[in-house]
């Protein structure tokens, strides 16, 4: 795990998958110029992206969504970068 949210405008794991997966799409993920395939895991309330050099994984559970990012060689030295961003960006759903 990278990071962890904490729920601040959800009651819990099913509420805040909801606005995460209402949140994140393939075109909210265009308009940084990224394509993903995103991967949306019900029963384990889970989301899955992956892209060209990364895959970003977002488990929730009853207090906070677990953030996990793998990325290739040539993107590791953004990954403080790019897990503030999603981190700003999660703050605000969830």
């Amino acid at each position: 795990m990278s990071l962890a949210i904490n729920y601040v405008q959800s009651a819990d794991e099913n509420e805040a998958f909801q606005r995460a997966k209402a949140a994140i799409s393939t075109e909210a993920i265009a308009k940084y110029q990224v394509q993903a395939d995103i991967e949306y895991k019900e029963e384990s309330k889970s989301i899955v992206a992956m892209g060209k050099g990364f895959k970003l994984i977002l488990d929730f559970d009853k207090r906070a969504a677990k953030v996990s990012i793998e990325l290739a060689f040539l993107l590791k030295p953004l990954k403080n970068k790019i897990l503030s961003s999603i981190e700003k960006q999660l703050k605000e759903v969830l």
